[in-house]
């Protein structure tokens, strides 16, 4: 009986090394309740409540507490705009195929063709149809012209292209560049565009070898890329005795890429960045030296990039003493999580914990083949989580006692238990074999 209470022991002991749970949870919602598949902005509040440097403690959990087919992807690259198209003032150029041209111009202050004259000054060789194109409203360089005919206008021919920034002086971009515009029936071949290499406020376009009425004329822009929006945090700093460097310690494990400095006043400094995740390791160089300034409100120098980082502990250091203590602000793109949607739903995301890790899931081959089955414009439906969640387990970042050693002097101290029940009940045995 004694043997029996003794073992009763193990299975207590055995919940003591049950993993830890996770600190924070967060319901998650969407507007579409059946999606095969869902995507999660991460938020400042996740990233604060993580406490692994890999973002490994951050899953999805189903409604029975079971972890779903879940990977962490980084923030969403910068998108290419379709190219920018803007149509472009244009001017027919009298025929003169004997004589080369040139022109009287009247502009207004931004250099913009306001009236053109022309007169010959040399005799050359035949040329078709010519025009001048007002480049000088462009904002940036063009990388193209699209040139649009008459419908019924078929050609095939060369287009010279000339440059100038004052109307007097010339120069070749395109000696002859290929255009053409053919129909057959219903068939229709088309090429009418003709790339920049150089850049010119004006340019002269002769079409060489045919005649064709010029419709319109638009430059091609280069196309703009748009990068998501990204979050900043701002911390106040410590400055060491000679206030030569501020010490700053962030509550996040937010991919810091962009780092700015806030200073006071009107100041200009030269800074270094350093951090490191431990107060006993050496400081890494991260960025710098680069200068800061702030000339009141207006006028201060852009954020400095650097390689996504997710440390703790953060150091300026500057080339001389600042009375004014500057703040550091960092910034970030948020990261994305997409996770299946296996087990039982309503599902939630967690975040912190000493033990508790995500497997990342090989999503990137599922959403492939997804997109394979309901078409490439298949994307995961997207959901969000909202606030500072709810608290799952206070317990959860505390490091765990030595599991395995507590197991190991239970094992012993039960076998030192039944080893000595044994003997006593030998010794038992044996003085009742003396006294019979």
């Amino acid at each position: 009986m004694k043997r029996n209470k003794t073992l009763w022991l193990l299975p207590w002991l055995l919940l003591l090394t049950g993993a830890a749970g996770w600190l924070r949870q967060w319901p998650i919602t969407s507007n579409d309740g059946e999606a095969k598949a869902y995507r999660i902005e991460l938020g400042e509040a996740v990233y604060r409540h993580a406490e692994d440097i890999a973002l490994r403690d951050v899953d999805v959990i189903d409604a029975e507490g079971r972890p779903v087919p879940a990977m962490l992807f980084a923030a969403d690259a910068p998108t290419a705009q379709a190219p920018v198209q803007q149509p472009l003032r244009w001017f027919a150029l009298p025929k003169t195929p004997a004589a080369t041209l040139d022109m009287i111009s009247e502009r207004d202050e931004n250099g913009q063709l306001l009236r053109v004259q022309t007169r010959e000054i040399r005799t050359m060789g035949e040329d078709g149809d010519s025009w001048l194109v007002d480049m000088s409203p462009l904002p940036v360089k063009a990388d193209a012209l699209q040139l649009q005919f008459a419908p019924q206008a078929q050609f095939s021919a060369s287009m010279r292209v000339e440059g100038s920034d004052d109307l007097k002086n010339w120069w070749i971009l395109h000696e002859k560049s290929a255009i053409l515009q053919l129909q057959q029936g219903d068939a229709r071949m088309l090429q009418t565009r003709i790339a920049l290499v150089g850049q010119a406020r004006y340019l002269r376009l002769t079409l060489q070898g045919a005649k064709a009425p010029l419709q319109a004329v638009i430059a091609e822009l280069p196309a703009a890329h748009i990068e998501p929006e990204r979050a900043w945090q701002r911390y106040q700093g410590r400055p060491d005795q000679d206030r030569l460097s501020f010490e700053f310690e962030v509550d996040g494990r937010q991919p810091f890429d962009r780092v700015d400095v806030i200073l006071p006043g009107s100041t200009v400094a030269r800074f270094y960045l350093e951090s490191r995740d431990d107060p006993q390791q050496p400081w890494q160089h991260r960025a710098g030296p680069w200068m800061q300034y702030q000339l009141g409100e207006a006028a201060r120098s852009s954020a400095e990039q650097l390689a996504p980082v997710r440390q703790r502990y953060w150091r300026l250091r500057t080339d001389r003493p600042l009375h004014d203590v500057p703040q550091l602000q960092l910034g970030w793109r948020p990261e994305v999580l997409i996770f299946v949607a296996a087990g039982k739903p309503p599902y939630r995301l967690v975040a912190g914990s000493a033990t508790q890790r995500r497997q990342d899931a090989p999503i990137a081959d599922v959403l492939a083949q997804m997109r394979n089955s309901y078409g490439a414009k298949w994307r995961p439906a997207m959901a969000e989580v909202s606030g500072e969640g709810e608290i799952a387990d206070s317990n959860a970042l505390s490091v765990p006692r030595d599991n395995k050693r507590l197991l190991l002097w239970a094992v012993l101290i039960v076998a030192v238990l039944l080893i000595g029940g044994f003997a006593v009940s030998l010794l038992k045995v044996q003085r009742a074999d003396e006294h019979a």
